[in-house]
C-alpha cells in the first residue's frame, strides 16, 4: 500500500434556483464530473495553497516537522460538493488531521475557478 488517499465517493448537494429547479446546479454538477480528476487536483492543490502556511506556521504538534505542499495534498481529501444555481461551488475537504479534524471549505465556480479556502467547524 502506498499510503496515498483516494476519494472513493464524494457527497453532492444540489441547490435550487428561486422557482425550486436544480436543472443549472445540476449542469454545473455534470461539468465538474466530466473534469473531476483535474478539480479533485485543483481543489487539493489550492486548499494546500492557501493554508499550508497557517499550518507550518501555527498548527503543528510539538514533534510534527514542517510539511511540504505534497504532504498537504496527500492527507486531504474530498468529502462533498456544494453547488447552487448561479454556479458557486463550496469544496468541503477532510482535512487528514491537518488542523485537529476540522474540514476545509473551498469556494469558487467555473468561470472564476477556485477563490477561497478556510478551515471549518
Amino acid at each position: 500500500m502506498t499510503g496515498k488517499r483516494k476519494e472513493s465517493s464524494v457527497g453532492l448537494d444540489l441547490l435550487p434556483d428561486n422557482h425550486g429547479q436544480i436543472t443549472s446546479s445540476l449542469e454545473v454538477a455534470r461539468q465538474l464530473w466530466a473534469n473531476q480528476f483535474l478539480w479533485i487536483e485543483k481543489v487539493k492543490d489550492f486548499s494546500a495553497t492557501r493554508l499550508l502556511d497557517l499550518k507550518n506556521e501555527s498548527r503543528l504538534d510539538a514533534d510534527e516537522a514542517p510539511l511540504a505542499v505534497s504532504d498537504f495534498v496527500r492527507k486531504a481529501s474530498i468529502e462533498s460538493a456544494v453547488i447552487d444555481a448561479d454556479g458557486a461551488c463550496e469544496f468541503w475537504v477532510d482535512d487528514g488531521a491537518l488542523f485537529s479534524g476540522h474540514s476545509i471549505v473551498v469556494r469558487g465556480s467555473l468561470s472564476d475557478g477556485l477563490v477561497d479556502a478556510e478551515i471549518a467547524g
